[in-house]
């Protein structure tokens, strides 16, 4: 049995994908609503006890990231899958972190990342996705029990670029709705993407990730996908700003918004260390700073000019 924390549309999606292949599945949550919203399925069961992790074969987390840190103590000598994308904003570690400095032992711990929508999961169509991993042989076998035809799994030793991959993307996702709202083109969405990625390897490689790993599935592959999809809800939120209160704008989304948490604790990491992210960091003042969508845009486009290849 595979115990889920979380049974939003993630962590049904991922317990539906393992039903496929006729594992059993407890979604757990506190809400006992969300469960309305699953489909009888012989292998799916839903539960509010928490006890019940003790029976799992391995625990996998999709939940927002910031609730992680109050779930793992639960986990403690379970392999841990993370599915959750973002980096927690009070302590600005991402989640590979935070489970270790929680007590979490290294070879326990792997994180599930790549361009992915629930919705495309449940509708039966195919994914790629890579799980980063300390202990390869077990991630070998969570691969093999993970994956089907339609659910394709990749492993990657750089545990901590899959993990952040996957969160930094929701800032330039977020960015990217508001250039497509306030009506800049295709071309300027290109070049934002483009330059964004820039942005994400730099911040990535200073939090310990590997630069390969980022033109990967869990980095370009999430990327694109967000960045593009109205189906994201990190670019529908930058859709609503600015013709929304971020506050309104966030109720509307009526889900987390990862990036907005995300933009907060990378800007933070910006300013200490002193690294050059201006595009998340002029998502950062829209979000928490009220700098309106226009002088943002104005500010990354009248900065000075340089060269690509010295970066």
């Amino acid at each position: 049995m595979v115990f889920i924390f979380g049974a939003g549309k993630w962590g049904y999606a991922l317990s539906y994908a393992l039903a496929r292949k006729r594992i059993n599945t407890l979604l757990y949550d506190t809400n006992i609503e969300v469960f309305n919203k699953i489909s009888k399925n012989e292998y799916i069961n839903t539960t509010t006890d928490i006890a019940s992790i003790k029976d799992a074969d391995f625990v996998i987390i999709a939940t927002p990231t910031q609730t992680i840190k109050h779930i793992l103590a639960y986990c403690k000598n379970k392999d841990i899958v993370i599915a959750s994308k973002g980096v927690d904003i009070s302590t600005h570690k991402d989640v590979v972190n935070l489970s270790l400095d929680l007590g979490i032992d290294k070879n326990n711990i792997f994180v599930l990342s790549g361009p992915s929508f629930a919705e495309d999961v449940l509708s039966d169509l195919p994914v790629a996705l890579t799980l980063g991993y300390f202990n390869k042989q077990r991630a070998i076998e969570l691969q093999n029990t993970i994956s089907f035809e339609l659910f394709r799994v990749y492993i990657s030793k750089d545990i901590k670029g899959v993990a952040l991959g996957g969160a930094l993307k929701n800032v330039i996702a977020i960015a990217s709705g508001i250039l497509e709202g306030i009506g800049l083109g295709e071309s300027a969405k290109a070049a934002l993407i483009t330059r964004g990625l820039r942005e994400i390897i730099k911040a990535g490689v200073y939090m310990g990730g590997t630069e390969r790993t980022f033109y990967g599935l869990s980095g370009l592959g999430d990327l694109v996908l967000t960045a593009n999809s109205n189906k994201s809800r990190n670019k529908r939120f930058g859709l609503l700003i600015g013709r929304k209160k971020i506050e309104d704008a966030l109720k509307e989304i009526s889900e987390t918004v990862e990036g907005y948490y995300t933009s907060k604790a990378i800007y933070d990491i910006a300013i200490e260390r002193n690294l050059d992210l201006p595009i998340m960091n002029a998502v950062y003042k829209v979000l928490y700073e009220n700098m309106s969508t226009q002088d943002a845009i104005k500010f990354l486009l009248s900065r000075e000019l340089r060269s690509e290849d010295e970066e």
